[in-house]
């Protein structure tokens, strides 16, 4: 089902993104949550990008629901996995996203709290990299936080696509 967004264009109810690069380690959570995500949910919008913040905005203006799904690096264990949802949490300092951009996604979600440009709602599921060297494949700790999100992201999607049809 759709609905009609703040400009008045159609609106997809859910969209997941997986932010990332798979060619830089643990930078390829969101890639490998969105590779997965595609088996478990295949009528839901989900989309793989790397992050640029421009690129988000414009990606999330046409849904009702943003899942993001990201690296970060916080200092806390490899594997670990912080949800936020946008707002009214914010995302802590020392909780920065593993974005190889200037203008990435934090970056992207205040801008677009401050021009009102943020989805009706927007959450953050962001699991702690060990390593963002070049290379492909997910440390073991890393491949466990993005199996609990994926279990966590089908049972939120589940919720969103039940609300949207009522």
């Amino acid at each position: 089902m759709n609905a009609v967004g703040k400009q008045g264009a159609l609106t997809r109810p859910l969209l997941i993104l997986g932010v990332g690069n798979q060619f830089r380690s643990d930078d390829g959570i969101g890639p490998a949550a969105a590779d997965a995500l595609h088996e478990r949910l295949p009528t839901v919008a989900v989309e793989v990008c790397d992050g640029q913040g421009v690129d988000l905005l414009v990606r999330w203006t046409l849904a009702d629901t943003v899942i993001l799904i990201d690296a970060m690096r916080s200092g806390a264990e490899p594997g670990t996995v912080r949800r936020f949802v946008v707002p009214p949490d914010t995302i802590p300092v020392e909780c920065r996203l593993a974005s190889t951009h200037g203008f990435g996604p934090a970056e992207a979600i205040a801008l677009g709290a401050a021009l009102d440009q943020l989805p009706r709602r927007l959450i953050l599921y962001a699991v702690e990299g060990a390593t963002y060297a070049e290379g492909m494949g997910l440390c073991t700790e890393v491949e466990r936080g993005v199996k609990t999100v994926v279990e966590w992201v089908v049972q939120e999607a589940a919720v969103v696509q039940e609300n949207a049809t009522d």
